[in-house]
């Protein structure tokens, strides 16, 4: 009993002493005060020492028992945590019991210094530094395996320079830039590291032209933007060779525009001058010459190729071409591919047949030889007359003597020759037809990134000092080329 009286004596002396005022409050998920520990998350034990050699303390636990923070508390709001006064030191913990954060506060109650966050694994999860309360320098955020996801970049509290984020596969996901914490622009990235949008601010708003590109770079959607809406009622699409088309805003029809001059573009190709328009969906190019294929004509080279989201069909039939001089114009035909190919072929016919005519000709006289003889016969002779004397004489005659002779193998020979040789001239004038067929432009089907190409004929003719125009039908929109001819 005596020993009993001394400790109990012992706790009132220690507790006068060092005083302390012990309360318990109970606060729900949001950190606000709740009245009974059954509609609790967290408890908190505060204790209050009136020795300064004594801090206060600000105990959290779970409400299953485990610690939840240590603070040094100044003051404490019993209806909101968030309302609460902290000095110094504090720690955050999981219910595991792992570090969820740490930093400090000073004497205002303001985060002050090196600020950590934790994931549960004990990997970092953002670290960066604060001054009286506000972010300054690099803030760094990363990945639970430790991974930098993003850093941002403060002065004096404001957002200032870049933000970066970045794939867990390490490249680049984001770049945005500010200014005294206003938003002056943004870039994204696909996670294969290709663009993926940009756009620049102004006022806080998308302003200008905002880009927004295909994952797999073949090409880009342009928006023009003000104070965050769109400007117009289209979009722009540009293809990876650079072709713009504009859309309706759900990128399923083309908005059609008429070409001028001034959208008419040159240029080379394999030595030649190629005239081109490449606007609404549509890249068509031509050059023209004067041509002698069987006959002499305008040829054009023509290029179409189809740029937009459908396919559409391209007819060689609806082409005209004219000649222009004054006020003066003359029309010429164009050939589509079967009319052409029926015009070369009838003067083919007529290079075959008096090729003919002129090897038969010529194998009439094969395997008959003439000879021609020709020269003086002499003859002398000797008599005697009754009386004994003898006499000579002598005689000359010139003579000319034709002979002809026919060989019926010369003959069978000279008629084969004649016969390979037609045949020959023949097959090359099919193959140049052929040629001549297959590399002339016809109505195609042409789908979605492809292209035709081929020549087109039209009738000849020339004036000095007058203007060639070809006017060629494209997808419900015609294109024009001009030439001046030569004065």
């Amino acid at each position: 009993m005596k020993k009993l009286l001394t400790i109990t004596f012992l706790f009132f002396a220690l507790t006068s002493t060092f005083a302390q005022k012990v309360d318990t409050i109970y606060y729900d998920s949001n950190w606000k005060g709740v009245p009974i520990k059954s509609f609790a998350s967290y408890m908190t034990v505060v204790y209050i020492s009136d020795n300064p050699q004594y801090p206060n303390l600000y105990k959290s636990f779970y409400i299953t028992g485990e610690v939840q923070s240590v603070f040094t508390p100044v003051s404490v709001d019993k209806f909101d945590a968030e309302k609460s006064k902290f000095v110094g030191n504090y720690t955050t913990y999981y219910k595991s019991g792992n570090k969820r954060s740490d930093g400090v506060y000073n004497n205002a109650s303001q985060e002050h210094g090196r600020h950590i966050e934790y994931y549960e694994n004990g990997n970092i999860k953002a670290v960066g530094n604060y001054i009286n309360g506000q972010p300054d320098g690099e803030m760094i955020f990363n990945f639970e395996n430790g991974k930098v996801q993003g850093k941002i970049q403060y002065v004096n509290g404001l957002l200032n320079g870049e933000k970066q984020f970045y794939f867990e596969n390490g490249k680049l996901s984001a770049v945005e830039t500010y200014k005294d914490n206003l938003p002056k622009s943004t870039i994204t990235y696909y996670e294969n590291g290709n663009l993926k949008a940009k756009a620049s601010f102004l006022n806080e708003k998308i302003n200008g032209t905002m880009y927004q590109y295909f994952e797999d770079g073949s090409g880009c959607i342009e928006t023009e933007m003000l104070d965050g809406n769109p400007k117009y009622d289209y979009v722009i699409y540009v293809d990876k060779e650079g072709n713009r088309t504009k859309y309706d805003k759900n990128l399923e029809n083309i908005i059609t525009e008429e070409p001028t001059t001034n959208d008419r573009k040159s240029t080379v190709s394999n030595g030649r001058n190629f005239y081109y328009y490449q606007m609404n969906g549509v890249f068509i190019a031509v050059d023209v010459n004067a041509v002698d294929e069987m006959g002499k004509y305008w040829e054009a080279s023509i290029v179409v190729g189809n740029n937009t989201n459908k396919p559409f069909i391209f007819y060689t039939s609806n082409m005209i071409c004219y000649l222009e001089e004054e006020e003066k114009v003359e029309s010429l035909k164009v050939y589509t591919s079967n009319e052409f190919s029926a015009l070369v072929g009838k003067k083919i016919r007529r290079k075959s047949y008096w090729n003919a005519v002129g090897e038969n000709l010529a194998t009439m006289n094969a395997g008959t030889t003439t000879n021609n003889t020709s020269g003086y016969v002499n003859s002398a002779g000797v008599a005697v007359n009754n009386q004994g004397y003898a006499a000579a004489g002598v005689s000359s005659t010139y003579g000319n003597v034709n002979s002809t002779t026919h060989s019926g193998a010369a003959q069978y020979q000279a008629n084969q020759m004649a016969r390979q040789n037609i045949n020959q001239y023949n097959d090359q004038l099919l193959q140049y037809k052929q040629a001549l067929d297959e590399g002339y432009l016809q109505s195609n089907n042409i789908n979605p990134g492809e292209s035709i190409t081929g020549n087109v004929c039209a009738k000849y003719k020339y004036k000095k000092g007058s203007t060639l125009t070809l006017k060629i039908p494209v997808n419900g929109i015609t294109y024009g080329f001009s030439w001046n001819l030569a004065k």
